[in-house]
């Protein structure tokens, strides 16, 4: 049987300044035209965990997909879509007030924003988008 090749516009990215995930996954596939984030953990780069409140991790989550996208070659401007997962949907308010200060009013992203248990129970949120080149 043989085995499939790796598409030749497929690019796997891995940003040096974010924690790596201990899951086997990257940070990020550049596919066309369009980068693909992993669920982003609110790990600092030395792979502690930024311990306190909601506020902190949803910081340290979109900061870590910011340098991801910068990696990819793009940015958060050119995000299309974001999904947010949280333990407990009574952060809802805070989450919004913390994403709104990344994304410029008239230029947000499509989201989902869902209530689940998470695989770290030291986890407040993890984020994923898709974005453009």
């Amino acid at each position: 049987m043989d085995v499939p090749t790796k598409p030749p516009d497929r690019r796997v990215i891995t940003s040096p300044n974010v924690a790596h995930p201990k899951a086997p996954s990257s940070h990020a596939v550049v596919f066309g035209n369009m980068v693909y984030t992993a669920l982003t953990t609110p790990l600092r780069p030395d792979g502690s965990i930024a311990k306190g409140d909601f506020p902190a991790q949803m910081t340290q989550c979109l900061e870590n997909i910011k340098l991801i996208l910068q990696e990819a070659g793009t940015s958060l401007d050119r995000v299309v879509k974001v999904t947010v997962v949280m333990p407990r949907i009574t952060d809802f308010a805070a989450m919004n007030a913390i994403y709104m200060t990344y994304f410029e009013p008239g230029n947000y992203p499509a989201r989902a924003s869902i209530e689940a248990k998470m695989g770290n129970p030291d986890y407040l949120v993890e984020i994923e988008c898709l974005a453009q080149l």
